[in-house]
């Protein structure tokens, strides 16, 4: 019964530590880094690292490589209420996107992305 007990205390500790892993509710790209939650730092130019592609080869494999290259800008954000930052890469060129916004949202210090962006709408992974 002790063991049992110390178990369902690590499973409920766990479920709440990584029950709010993307605070973003699916929606619009552009609504969710322009709300008064979050506080997003200046796109720059950005290639894609290769800890940031190697995590996420799922979702870059979908891309040419030749012409998007140089496509993707980046940016940090931080949710105001938290204090948890969040960085995303985001595809800016119409010779590879085909003029959507493709890209990933993930959380600082991590590689592997907790959100995606297709055709500029968000959705939590």
């Amino acid at each position: 019964m002790k063991y049992f007990f110390v178990t369902m205390m690590i499973v409920f500790n766990s479920a709440i530590s990584f029950g709010n892993t993307c605070p973003f509710a699916d929606g619009d790209f552009g609504d969710v880094i322009s709300s008064p939650e979050f506080s997003t730092s200046k796109e720059v130019r950005s290639k894609i690292p290769k800890n940031v592609f190697w995590a996420n080869r799922a979702f870059f494999s979908t891309f040419n490589s030749s012409s998007c290259k140089n496509a993707f800008v980046t940016s940090t954000f931080e949710q105001l209420a938290t204090g948890d930052a969040f960085y995303y890469y985001r595809s800016v060129e119409d010779s590879c996107d085909g003029g959507n916004t493709y890209g990933i949202i993930i959380k600082a210090g991590k590689s592997k992305a907790i959100a995606t962006i297709s055709d500029g709408y968000v959705e939590c992974l």
